[in-house]
């Protein structure tokens, strides 16, 4: 939000068109009555009736800002209406939105009828400036002496008149311009240069001219404007043309030339290219000469033949029968080696292996997809009599200079019909979808033409005229065209003379803009990457995934699904990648990119690193929404504004885009009756994966939680019952090529290990008083291990079981690094039923000393069990090398003895298989083939249920093979089911459950495992 004076401006979120709301402090305000486009949205005291909604006298003004339909993010129009004036002209914006013109047809909107007449009998050149202003280039060679004009437009196509004079600079230098040879660009100034070809005394000269944004002549270029002229050598110049004109920043100017010696009698053309470099002052300072020798059945000159890309390398197109040969320089016209073969690109047009006997004129440009590159061209039918025809095409280069196979028909568009002139190329980015626009006059110079337009995937855009193509009815476009917001702008002859004319080519709306993609997995050259959506996954739309380095495009890659396996990149080169989302009409904006990674084995490698944080409440529906049901409830996770909406902690919990998975404590809170909760990643039906069990009273449980690629983070599902959810983030995970090799920590599995027990000690946890635990040293005094557990200064997290044994009335109890009072309930007690969860919970160190957790309980009297099952060491710590990094998994059954087994009894002990495959999981009730778990595989995140007790009891887990475990992970009862979870380490790829009492189904559910940091790829 800005205020200016008695203006509130305040610029909605999303793309360029979203509203642009400005709301009246008092006053008087300045601005015009009139609207360029239609309204979005007005807001004002204002409303007709003279009163606002609290009885007071209304102010003089409401205010409207508006998009301008035409010039999109880089103009807005403010308006400032009377009460009469704004229901009339809301009136009239409305009609006129209504009335827009359909892309591919003339825009009537703008100049008269959709067309400005030009000075001049001929058009060369239209560019638009960073405002969604229109200059156009003309030449009157009637005139004696001949002149070259300039002239500015409105957006909406009205000469400017402030501009020159009366809207036109005119040049009346002597000399001679050729149709073909004036050409205009502005640089990132408003200043606009101006390249002719101009005949002095039977010599011709390439005349360089710079005004200033007002239209004079610029007085720091050449001499009053106008750059010293090149001769141009008469020994080559039979015909001279210019091939191109860029204005780059600081005022460094760039032209193509083509000079041509004619050979009549053969029908052939010589042809010598060179590329000059103009400073800011308009001195010529570097001269390119190019070996474009090539032969030609018949004249004609090369169209937009040099093009800048983002990094302000050139690229020079020529024609080398039967292929294009494009080359790339550096700023100062250096040849550019690594570019291609030896900086030059070769491009086959269809029918080069046998039917192109001729290639003319070129065109290239470079967009944010890759680099176009278009031409005319003759070839021989397919007939017996073997007739020439001619015909044309548009193809695609990455920025690697290959033809890019993701585009069109291997890179590939062949334009139809013949009979027209060379294509000249429109980069669409500006228009709204995006795509490539294509602009072929006659060939024979009467009026006509064609407008056509391909979307970003290389087919012919739906809904742009007749399958993508408009005849341009009554006009020859012998010049450049441009894009200004939703409009291209072609100049060119039409019966009563030069006219710039605009067309629509907007489209129903952007589309959406996806999260910067985070990488999965990476090896030798290639990588796995996902992105999220802020729509559901639907059949129409797509995405394209830009691979850049040095933030240059070199790969582009389509994709139905949130996730793609790139691959064929350099092990050596640091990428990043961005993603844009496609829709039927067009393709929207390319999202933030990725973190920079280098895609080699040794580097970063597979596998998440723990990153812990203060609690932070992600979702409480007792604050925002309703009680979650047997609808899906989509829950937000990395979006601030989505979690602040849904109850959580405002501003967002940090969570960035990258992370893979969360830790969280989830609560069924106040539950209607009995009943579980399912949560699952993103917005689809979370599987049979249950995560906390209830009925009738609060329960909580603790553990990893995948997050999804789509448009939701997490689904949270009720079954039985209808309850309150509250959702406390304690931490996330982040693929560790995300992020740097010092940061997150891994973790390092234990056997499970006391370090608190208040039936030993004695000592009760008061309600409302915060308890420090110890985790390192003797921790006899608290009822722990006298020996300890074996947790390392280092460690900054453990992971912690915690017990309430025997309650003797309900509450709740949170856990937390010492030195803070923990805010994150991870339990959930009710009288006289024993509960447990397990959570990673932050180490504190209080200055005071004394490392460990803080425990507070509310309401609760009870005794107290602390088991550690694990820790986690930052990844600066040498003894890292031991650890293991998290591998977040769609959850997944393992066992269920349901299905398999029946009821566990008393001292029995249940192995479940964890890694590997095979019909083992299948004979112990879980998902046939397994879970995906790796045999290398060093511990899992399991959620543990005991369902249906038929007798009051509790559970342990830990590795397979080894001495009963003393940490608890479930306590049931009889009657109902009770879950719990948490990471324990696997013996031979499979953990031992024990069971005390019951007797209880157990069920067994995967959310993740852990492999040693640096586990060989071949092992995994």
């Amino acid at each position: 939000m800005a205020v200016v004076g008695p203006l509130v401006v305040e610029a909605g979120p999303g793309p360029a068109r979203s509203p642009l709301v400005v709301r009246a402090r008092g006053g008087r305000l300045p601005g015009r009555s009139r609207f360029s486009s239609g309204v979005d949205r007005i807001e004002g005291e204002d409303m007709g009736d003279g009163s606002n909604s609290n009885g007071r006298r209304a102010r003089d003004h409401a205010v409207a800002a508006v998009p301008n339909r035409r010039t999109g993010a880089t103009r807005r129009t403010l308006i400032a209406l009377s009460a009469a004036a704004l229901l009339a002209s809301t009136v009239t914006a409305t009609s006129t939105a209504a009335a827009a013109s359909p892309p591919g047809s003339v825009d009537v909107a703008f100049g008269t009828g959709g067309a400005t007449s030009l000075p001049g009998g001929s058009a060369h050149s239209v560019v638009v400036d960073p405002y969604g202003d229109l200059y156009a280039a003309t030449t009157d060679t009637a005139a004696d002496p001949p002149t070259v004009s300039i002239s500015k437009l409105g957006p909406d196509g009205s000469i400017d008149p402030t501009f020159g004079s009366g809207g036109t600079a005119t040049d009346t230098r002597p000399g001679f311009g050729y149709p073909e040879d004036l050409r205009i660009a502005v640089d990132d100034l408003g200043r606009v240069t101006s390249a002719s070809i101009e005949e002095v005394g039977g010599e011709l000269h390439l005349v360089l001219r710079r005004l200033l944004a007002s239209g004079s002549p610029d007085p720091a270029f050449g001499v009053a404007g106008v750059a010293e002229p090149v001769v141009l050598p008469s020994s080559i110049s039979d015909v001279a043309s210019i091939g191109g004109l860029i204005a780059a920043p600081a005022g460094v100017s760039y032209v193509a030339l083509v000079s041509s010696t004619v050979d009549v009698n053969e029908g052939t053309a010589q042809h010598t290219g060179a590329l000059l470099r103009f400073d800011e002052h308009g001195t010529n300072d570097a001269e390119a000469p190019l070996p474009m020798v090539r032969e030609r059945l018949e004249n004609g000159f090369p169209v937009d033949t040099i093009t800048r890309d983002d990094l302000g390398r050139i690229y020079y197109a020529s024609a080398r029968n039967p292929r294009v040969e494009v080359r790339r320089y550096d700023a100062d016209l250096r040849i550019d080696p690594v570019w291609s073969d030896y900086g030059v690109a070769i491009f086959r047009p269809p029918y080069s292996t046998g039917g192109i006997i001729g290639i003319r004129d070129v065109a290239i440009r470079a967009t944010r997809d890759g680099l176009y590159v278009a031409s005319d061209f003759i070839k021989v039918s397919e007939s017996p009599e073997g007739l020439l025809s001619d015909g044309a095409f548009v193809g695609r280069l990455t920025y690697g200079g290959q033809p890019d196979p993701g585009w069109a028909d291997g890179g590939v568009v062949e334009l139809w019909p013949g009979g027209l002139d060379a294509p000249r190329l429109v980069d669409a980015e500006g228009a709204i979808g995006g795509g490539l626009l294509v602009v072929q006059g006659p060939s024979s110079g009467s009026n006509g033409g064609t407008l056509r337009r391909l979307d970003v995937s290389g087919r012919w855009a739906d809904g742009f005229g007749a399958n993508g193509s408009v005849p341009l009815t009554g006009l020859s476009p012998s010049g450049t065209a441009a894009v200004a917001g939703d409009h291209v702008v072609l100049v060119g002859g039409t019966a009563s003379g030069a006219v710039a004319r605009s067309y629509s080519v907007d489209s129903p709306a952007l589309p959406v803009l996806p999260t910067a993609p985070t990488v999965l997995a990476r090896g030798s050259g290639a990588a796995t990457v996902t992105w999220q959506s802020p729509v559901p996954e639907t059949d129409s739309i797509s995405y394209v995934v830009t691979v850049r380095s040095a933030g240059v495009p070199v790969r582009t890659f389509t994709s139905r699904d949130r996730i793609l396996d790139v691959d064929g990149l350099d092990p050596a080169v640091t990428y990043t990648f961005t993603v844009a989302a496609v829709e039927p009409w067009g393709r929207g904006p390319d999202s933030p990119p990725s973190r920079p990674i280098v895609l080699t084995d040794s580097d970063g490698g597979p596998g998440t690193v723990y990153v812990p944080i203060t609690s932070c409440r992600l979702l409480d529906t007792r604050v925002a929404g309703a009680r979650v049901g047997s609808r899906l409830r989509a829950v937000a996770v990395r979006r601030p504004a989505g979690v602040e909406a849904q109850g959580g902690h405002g501003g967002g919990c940090g969570v960035p885009s990258a992370a893979s998975a969360i830790v969280a404590a989830v609560s069924a809170v106040d539950p209607s009756g009995k009943g579980y909760l399912r949560v699952g990643a993103g917005v689809e039906r979370p599987p049979a994966t249950t995560f906390v069990t209830f009925a009738g009273t609060s329960v909580t449980n603790v553990g990893p939680l995948t997050l999804g690629t789509g448009r939701t983070d997490l689904g949270v599902q009720a079954f039985g019952a209808g309850t309150d959810v509250v959702i406390d983030l304690l931490g996330y995970f982040v693929p560790r090529v995300e992020v740097s090799a010092t940061e997150g920590a891994v973790y390092v599995p234990i056997v499970p290990c006391r370090i608190f027990d208040t039936r030993v000690n004695g000592a009760a946890v008061r309600s409302g008083v915060t308890r420090t635990i110890a985790v390192s040293g003797d921790l006899a005094a608290q009822g722990g291990n006298p020996a300890g557990c074996s947790v390392p200064d280092a460690a900054i997290a453990v992971e912690g079981a915690l017990s309430s044994v025997e309650p003797r009335s309900g509450g709740f109890a949170r856990l937390g690094p010492a030195g803070d009072r923990p805010t994150a309930t991870v339990l959930n007690v009710a009288a006289r039923r024993p509960v447990a969860t397990t959570s990673i919970v932050p180490i504190g160190r209080p200055r005071n000393g004394g490392a460990g957790l803080a425990l507070l309980a509310r309401g609760v009297e009870s005794d107290w069990v602390v088991d550690v099952t694990g820790y986690y060491l930052p990844r600066t710590d040498p003894a890292s090398v031991s650890g293991s990094v998290y591998f977040p998994a769609t959850p997944c059954r393992l066992a269920d003895t349901r299905r398999a087994g029946g009821p566990v009894t008393t001292g029995s002990v249940l192995r479940v298989e964890v890694s590997g495959d095979g019909p083992v999981f299948a004979a112990q009730g879980g998902t046939a083939g397994g879970c995906g778990v790796t045999p290398a595989a060093s511990a899992a995140s399991l959620i543990v249920t005991a369902a249906d007790a038929e007798g009051k009891g509790h559970t342990r887990v830990g590795p397979a093979g080894t001495p009963a475990p003393g940490a608890t992970v479930v306590q049931f009862r009889r009657g109902a089911s009770a879950s719990g979870g948490g990471s324990f380490g696997l013996g031979s790829g499979a953990v031992d459950l024990r069971t005390y009492g019951g007797p209880t189904n157990q069920v067994v559910d995967l959310q993740g495992w852990f492999e040693l940091l640096d586990t060989p790829a071949e092992q995994r």
